[in-house]
């Protein structure tokens, strides 16, 4: 996402948001696979219903939000936002994970590299995370230039553009 804020022609901002989708791609799969496996079964439904309701906000307040940071500030801001989130999300996981468990109850692991191993000797789940990466890069790459094909074909304000882009998230909803 950093690299994406530097592009300074379209092949470099396709090459940056491609990666940026093969990375992201998995997140939330991943995460709801993560609660499924760690969270008792009474409480399941209720947080996976919290955690989708957050997606599903993020997927209608995100376009909107940068559009109208790109419109105050630049379209660079909004590169540098994510990039930072995405930073000290990765730091904070860290340090949870290092002082305690994110689930009360959840039993500590001692090896997760050798956890992972063992998940991605399943043939199914290296397919599944092949797909989503795939879908990622597809989805982050032409996802984020419809926002500017709106801009440039109908002259329209960023703002306005993030409104349009987020009945993405609104068709989650429905």
């Amino acid at each position: 996402s950093f690299g994406s804020s530097y592009s300074l022609t379209l092949s470099e901002m396709v090459f940056w948001r491609f990666l940026t989708g093969v990375g992201s791609a998995a997140i939330i799969p991943l995460a709801i696979a993560w609660i499924g496996d760690n969270t008792p079964y009474v409480a399941r439904q209720a947080i996976l219903a919290r955690f989708l309701g957050v997606v599903v906000l993020g997927s209608i307040s995100g376009p909107i939000i940068t559009g109208f940071l790109a419109e105050l500030v630049s379209w660079q801001s909004v590169f540098y936002l994510f990039s930072g989130l995405f930073f000290v999300v990765a730091i904070l996981m860290f340090l949870v994970y290092k002082t305690q468990d994110f689930v009360s109850g959840l039993e500590r692991r001692p090896n997760v590299v050798q956890e992972y191993k063992r998940v991605l000797r399943d043939p199914w789940v290296r397919i599944m995370l092949f797909t989503l990466a795939a879908e990622g890069a597809l989805f982050y790459g032409a996802f984020t230039f419809t926002g500017n094909f709106l801009k440039e074909k109908f002259e329209l304000p960023l703002t306005t553009v993030g409104i349009v882009m987020s009945s993405f998230g609104i068709g989650g909803v429905i």
